[in-house]
């Protein structure tokens, strides 16, 4: 993220059914400093129970919203 913020980008995510994509943009000087960190993200995370106990609450509140809006949805999730 420090990174993303450094070459002034983007970062976000989408959780589907059966994966989680991950967006993000920055100015292409960034991309050798990127590139690295992104790696070792990967190969290393570092998540904490909060951060992951926020997370699902983020997941559950997306898929509450749209099985709100989308009836037939929610019957196909259930």
């Amino acid at each position: 993220e420090k990174v993303i913020n450094k070459y002034q980008g983007e970062h976000n995510g989408v959780t589907k059914a059966f994966s989680t994509s991950f967006f993000y943009k920055l100015k292409k000087e960034g991309l050798a400093e990127f590139l690295p960190a992104f790696a070792d993200a990967i190969i290393n995370p570092t998540f904490t129970k909060e951060n992951i106990e926020k997370e699902i609450n983020n997941v559950n509140s997306e898929i509450s919203m749209r099985m709100t809006y989308n009836k037939h949805m929610a019957t196909y999730k259930l």
